[in-house]
């Protein structure tokens, strides 16, 4: 009789640890989902004079904006909210020469601290001569 309790306590221990095993799987697996959610993939390339300088493709926030995304993968410098260097190559006042940034070959309409993108975007900074 006692070995059939002890048998019956055993077993009811194994079930419980199965079940609190079973839901941390789920909830890590809940926690996993929930992270790819908030986050995006995008791919940012640097363009001088037409020419490609280097691009990456990038995860980050959801709510990050492109100059936190610039400033999270790049060595940028700013001047008033203006972009003035990235990764060392600074613009020009003289040649008239600025970085610019684009979305999806678009012209973007906000400064890139003000802007936020979503999933597979493609981002363009380009430093070019304006005429």
């Amino acid at each position: 009789m006692k070995k059939l309790i002890l048998g019956f306590i055993l077993s009811s221990f194994l079930m419980v640890g199965a079940a609190c095993s079973t839901d941390t799987t789920q909830t890590t697996a809940t926690s996993s989902t929930e992270q790819k959610q908030q986050t995006i993939t995008v791919t940012m390339t640097l363009i001088e004079d037409d020419k490609e300088i280097t691009s990456k493709e990038i995860t980050a926030d959801k709510s990050a904006t492109v100059l936190d995304i610039l400033k999270a993968n790049f060595d940028v410098k700013e001047d008033k909210g203006f972009v003035t260097s990235i990764d060392g190559k600074e613009q020009d006042a003289k040649a008239n020469k600025y970085w610019m940034y684009y979305i999806n070959d678009k012209e973007a309409d906000k400064g890139a601290g003000e802007m936020t993108v979503a999933d597979s975007d493609k981002i363009e900074w380009r430093l070019n001569a304006f005429k």
